[in-house]
């Protein structure tokens, strides 16, 4: 990038240089020639003056003859400084005397004589053109060295000043250049890391997919285990007192079986579902729907398109739906006060999203949520989805989740 102030300001600046030229060199002549010209007008009617006395004179000593005498009236009319040419008129306007045919342009001046007539006398300008004529040299001379001087002089700081900006704007290139390499390597330092940022976090879902999907197994041969071992135990505890007898002791003690197993049955719930692994997915949330609206009195419907079949899971993803489910209708059981409630299911994108939604009480879910609700984030985030809650208090209450296949 080059700026050129110069040549733009000596554009701009070439008329007023030329009309300085112009006024500088015709000043001082054209003062001159209008002096001068002043000076012979005046000269000129003083001649005048002093000449239509003198006739004055002669015609006073002879009244009729005076005009007819040339040899005294030319003799009255020579004065100690030249005239270019002199007229002499009587009463009548007749010329009586005609002195001088000089050539060039002339100044006059004329005075009337007291006994009648006129004289009148005129001044050459031919000197005075010829001197002003010469005064035009040495003032162009000096029109333009100041012409000169006065481009020069800001043209040389124009030079100087395009020479800093032009350094300058080098030095900005270059500190951009930098910068934009600075930015550039920083943009691909965090191009980077964020790309090992990103697999970090692939790697974190897949391991807290891994991490769930082995919990998920582990509460399962747990859950087997006790229902194998304690459960059976439990029954058979249970078969053993009833034969022997109607005893109250062996009542109470039936009881407390009867409570024990009702226990073991529902930690095994909560280790792992076992509607899961004998009839799927849909199936348990249709029972749970079932089982909600028979224990609680909400009425719960399940919608499932049986057009959208639902991909293969693994038991991770289908535990985690079923429990978020399950602890949706139970808040809603417990504090949304509501009459209808909906639970869908479908696959979309490449994803299980299931909906929980009521119309209770509702409440300001910009509150931190309970540990209920962290519950159900935590489970989403840690395969890789999405949870999602809006609720507004008088507007109901809508649970949302999306799973990943």
């Amino acid at each position: 990038m080059s700026v050129d102030f110069a040549r733009k300001l000596s554009a701009r600046t070439a008329p007023l240089l030329v009309a300085v030229v112009a006024v500088v060199t015709t000043s001082a002549p054209t003062a001159y020639y209008v002096v001068r010209v002043g000076e012979l007008r005046a000269q000129a009617q003083q001649s005048a003056e002093e000449l239509a006395l003198r006739l004055a004179r002669e015609a006073a000593r002879r009244p009729v003859l005076w005009r007819y005498d040339s040899a005294k009236i030319a003799a009255a009319t020579q004065l100690d400084h030249p005239l270019a040419r002199t007229l002499v008129r009587d009463a009548d306007g007749s010329e009586v005397l005609s002195l001088g045919q000089p050539s060039g342009p002339l100044v006059w001046a004329s005075r009337p004589i007291p006994t009648g007539g006129a004289v009148w006398v005129a001044q050459s300008l031919a000197g005075a053109r010829r001197t002003a004529g010469l005064l035009l040299a040495p003032f162009l001379f000096i029109g333009v060295a100041l012409a000169f001087a006065l481009g020069w002089l800001p043209r040389r700081a124009m030079f100087r000043a395009e020479a800093h900006i032009d350094a300058l704007v080098r030095d900005l290139q270059e500190l951009n250049d930098t910068l934009e390499s600075q930015v550039q390597q920083r943009l691909a330092d965090l191009e980077r890391a964020y790309a090992r940022l990103a697999q970090s976090e692939e790697r974190l879902r897949t391991l807290s997919g891994r991490a769930l999907a082995l919990q998920e197994s582990e509460r399962r041969t747990i859950a087997r285990d006790l229902h194998d071992g304690a459960g059976q135990t439990l029954t058979a505890v249970r078969l053993q007192l009833q034969l022997l007898g109607e005893d109250p002791r062996v009542g109470r003690a039936l009881a407390l079986v009867d409570q024990a197993i009702e226990e073991v049955r529902a930690a095994l719930d909560r280790l792992a579902p076992a509607v899961l692994d004998e009839v799927g997915l849909v199936p348990a949330l249709t029972r749970l729907c079932e089982t909600v609206s028979e224990t609680s009195g909400l009425a719960v419907t399940f919608d499932r398109d049986p057009s959208d079949e639902l991909p293969e899971t693994d038991a991770a993803t289908e535990a985690a739906l079923y429990r978020i489910a399950q602890e949706s209708l139970h808040n809603t059981v417990r504090h949304a006060q509501a009459r209808r409630a909906r639970v869908a299911l479908e696959h979309r994108g490449g994803a299980l999203v299931l909906e929980v939604e009521d119309d209770g009480r509702g409440f300001d879910s910009t509150l931190a949520p309970g540990r209920g609700l962290r519950g159900m984030e935590e489970r989403a985030s840690l395969l890789g989805g999405r949870w999602t809650l809006r609720s507004k208090p008088g507007r109901g209450t809508r649970v949302r989740v999306e799973l990943p296949r």
